[in-house]
């Protein structure tokens, strides 16, 4: 598995664009390259250093990216998601779409370098909730 490539698959929310390359996201979703994308661990022990009053909230939450008070986004990701991150130790993802655009699907697998579909099939599902750490408190921005 190349991580350069760009990979379309079903995630834990819905489709989504992944890569360890951001450069190549960009050109995926025809997105300016100095936007910053989500980091996809599978495991809590991957994320940086979170602030102490959040620990549990973060460890709990399910379908939920949080930027953490460094710039920095995260997503822990489960289920047949995180085996596929697992491989990658952590990877860079977003939704396969063009920016700015709904999904296509023809477009998605057009601008995708491998196709990883199981029998589930590809849907389009909602976006992550967005929460933004601080030291002291937290702000839901979607």
């Amino acid at each position: 598995m190349n991580p350069k490539d760009v990979y379309l698959i079903q995630t834990d929310t819905t489709v989504g664009f992944l890569s360890q390359s951001p450069g190549a996201l960009s050109r995926a979703k025809k997105r300016p390259p100095e936007k910053s994308y989500i980091k996809a661990v599978a495991s809590l022990s991957k994320l940086p250093r979170i602030p102490r009053e959040h620990k549990n909230f973060v460890r709990r939450a399910k379908h939920t990216t949080f930027v953490c008070p460094d710039g920095e986004s995260y997503r822990v990701v489960r289920g047949r998601h995180a085996d596929f991150v697992r491989r990658f130790g952590w990877i860079y993802t977003t939704s396969a779409n063009e920016s700015g655009r709904d999904y296509d699907p023809g477009y998605a697998k057009a601008r995708c370098d491998v196709l990883v579909e199981t029998s589930e099939g590809l849907a389009q599902k909602g976006a992550s909730h967005l929460i933004k750490l601080y030291k002291k408190g937290y702000v839901r921005l979607r």
